[in-house]
């Protein structure tokens, strides 16, 4: 859920900024074959070797050009955008947003210049600007973690909509699902390419016993089961495990996937802090292991969730070690399908600082 309070925070600034962004600023980029601007000062205005762009700086009366990113150097590169050669034009006077749209199409239009754009305004606030949002969940009241973390103030933002999406979609890599579950039944993704009707149930049409959408896994309906029932059993369709075992054991991924995507606002269980995300969910434990479950091919089924597209992939569970194979499944996730992977940090009280 990293990317997703990253996300909030990013969504926060913007809203509560004054303006939102600067109405005196404007950011160009120079084409990657263009030199760096040899900017100098002229009766305390910037001036640069470029005429096309020294009369757009007297125009609009420009009193700073500079580097945008110091930091930045001809490694820093992101599709056609060499970050190095981002410069910041900052004017005497503010304008108003249809103004300041002017002034960036025109510097866009320079042919030195591959593009504009304006600079925004970040603060760190206080407290938030925007009302909360409080489900009407039976046991909303009880989940003090939800206040904790200002949650009821993020849904708020999706103000006057219902909070969250069911277009996010999230992997739960873990003991399996109880789909049976009310809370859960109705937050489960359907692959679309195993249903063959294309209704968003799963029905005796779909059961076929093909893999119809080719990817390893017949009938993958709403996951995998990695484990299978026992060591050295078949892996399966079935991510619900059969019991959840004398402590509960294997209940933890049903807790889980409950946890970021109960079915929320419905007047009865609790509240998730993602309100109406899907779940890709996975099992990768085996049905009889209830002492203490391992993960049993738990990168797999990272890389399969990722596959479907699940975007932030959980897995609350660790081991002593991440070797070189592991770490290169993190890795592929993020770089080849834009998943962020949020680990547990532990249950141990150990500290993790050194």
């Amino acid at each position: 859920m990293k990317k997703v309070i990253f996300f909030i925070i990013i969504l926060l600034q913007f809203l509560w900024a004054e303006d939102g962004f600067y109405r005196n600023r404007v950011l160009f980029c120079l084409l990657k074959d263009q030199p760096d601007l040899k900017v100098f000062y002229q009766d305390e205005k910037p001036q640069t070797e470029l005429a096309n762009l020294n009369i757009l700086l007297q125009k609009y009366q420009a009193v700073v050009l500079e580097k945008w990113l110091r930091s930045a150097d001809d490694r820093d590169i992101v599709g056609d955008v060499n970050l190095s050669k981002v410069y910041r034009v900052e004017f005497t006077s503010k304008y108003s947003v249809s103004e300041l749209e002017q002034i960036r199409d025109e510097f866009a239009a320079l042919p030195e210049i591959l593009s504009a754009d304006f600079e925004s305004i970040n603060y760190i606030m206080e407290s938030p600007q925007n009302d909360p949002y409080n489900p009407n969940d039976e046991k909303y009241g009880e989940q003090w973690y939800l206040n904790k973390i200002m949650a009821d103030y993020a849904w708020g933002l999706w103000s006057p909509a219902t909070p969250g999406s069911p277009d996010v979609l999230v992997g739960v890599v873990d003991t399996g699902v109880d789909y049976l579950h009310p809370e859960i039944e109705d937050i489960l993704y359907i692959n679309p390419g195993e249903d063959v009707n294309s209704d968003g149930q799963i029905t005796a049409v779909d059961s076929n016993n093909v893999d119809d959408d080719g990817n390893g896994y017949v009938d993958d309906f709403r996951g995998w089961d990695f484990a299978g029932p026992t060591s050295g059993g078949a892996e399966d369709n079935d991510i619900r495990p059969p019991d959840a075992g004398p402590d509960h054991e294997l209940s933890h991924g049903t807790h889980v996937s409950g946890i970021i995507a109960a079915t929320s606002d419905n007047t009865t269980g609790i509240a998730s802090v993602s309100f109406r995300a899907k779940v890709i969910a996975t099992k990768n434990s085996y049905d009889d292991d209830t002492t203490q479950p391992a993960i049993v091919d738990g990168y797999d089924a990272i890389l399969y969730t990722a596959k479907l597209g699940a975007k932030f992939i959980n897995c609350s569970w660790g081991g002593s070690y991440l070797f070189s194979y592991e770490k290169n499944i993190l890795d592929d996730v993020s770089d080849n399908y834009g998943a962020v992977v949020v680990g547990a940090s532990g249950n141990d009280n150990h500290s993790n600082d050194t």
